[in-house]
């Protein structure tokens, strides 16, 4: 089975590795960040810590490095919130069998990519491609094939969004809203994200999203946090007569994409950086930034993050 993994490290459709666990509610009110040495907050393992309130003074004090723009970037899945909203919204659609025909073709020429048999309806395809994620098969035919893991996600990424061919962009973002109705979403936005993004505006930054979800669910959910269209990018396929069609526009928001577009949209390296999936997704995003947060990191995240002297974002010690 589908099942959301809140590193953000997925390929969408996969179940989490083992002991990879489930992030649950939390709050950012009560939490650290381990930062640079410009707040000189000791704390265990050497490590430096600062509040919230803390950053936010750095936001407001800190003058933007050269080479860098007053522009900051943050992930969606397990960086404002505490759930994978694509996962949730595709498994819901699995669940249902409400995946749409179209998306058949370029799912059966995904297996067909990997060696797997083709499959009967989109339901089965995306089952049985996150089965072979799951197992690792599609890993070790990559690497038999000289395909690094950034080059195994990328073929299979857009799977999510086939699943939707043929759908306006307003019918996903309407199963979006529900859903985050259902999951009692504003709950589950970190508690000061909000205020973080406000310090950031009324410092002259521009703020933005960069997630691998799909494009319409992220816009629908950020629209609560006051980001506009524009300010939000998702994995996004292309639109033909008011539908959704299976051709993929380029960059994919993952790995070095997610740079690229930073780059885009910042029209130059953000100040900020703020992602959970430090050893995969969010990496080339967060080294971009001349102040890289990673939020929550666990396992092989969080020992990135370690080696790379970088700000963690913890869980809070307090209830939510």
């Amino acid at each position: 089975m589908i099942a959301p993994d809140p590193t953000g490290a997925r390929p969408p459709g996969w179940s989490p590795p083992a002991g990879v666990r489930r992030a649950g509610p939390a709050s950012w009110g009560g939490v650290v960040l381990v930062l640079w040495p410009l707040l000189g907050v000791g704390c265990a393992h050497g490590e430096r810590i600062v509040t919230v309130p803390d950053l936010q003074e750095l936001i407001r004090q800190e003058p933007v490095p050269a080479g860098h723009v007053a522009c900051a970037v943050f992930d969606a899945d397990g960086t404002l919130w505490d759930f994978d909203l694509s996962g949730t919204l595709v498994e819901q659609t699995l669940e249902a069998r409400r995946g749409s025909d179209q998306g058949l073709p370029p799912l059966n020429d995904l297996l067909q990519t990997f060696d797997l048999p083709p499959a009967a309806d989109v339901h089965e395809a995306l089952r049985a491609l996150g089965a072979a994620w799951s197992s690792g098969r599609l890993q070790e035919i990559g690497q038999q094939r000289g395909w690094d893991e950034q080059a195994v996600s990328l073929r299979v990424w857009p799977s999510y969004n086939w699943l939707y061919l043929g759908r306006s962009p307003a019918e996903l973002a309407v199963q979006a809203r529900l859903l985050l109705q259902e999951q009692k979403y504003q709950t589950r936005i970190f508690a000061g994200v909000r205020s973080l993004v406000t310090s950031l505006r009324a410092a002259g930054f521009r703020v933005l999203v960069i997630s691998a979800g799909v494009h319409e669910f992220v816009q629908a959910a950020t629209t609560d946090l006051g980001f506009a269209p524009a300010e939000v990018r998702g994995l996004q396929v292309a639109v033909q007569d008011g539908r959704l069609t299976q051709q993929v526009l380029e960059p994919i928001p993952y790995m070095q994409g997610k740079a690229v577009i930073a780059r885009q949209l910042c029209g130059g390296k953000p100040m900020y950086a703020f992602g959970d999936s430090v050893a995969s997704g969010d990496a080339a995003l967060l080294e971009l930034a001349a102040f890289p947060v990673a939020v929550k990191p666990h396992g092989r995240h969080r020992q990135a993050a370690r080696q790379r002297g970088m700000r963690m974002l913890e869980h809070p010690a307090g209830p939510p």
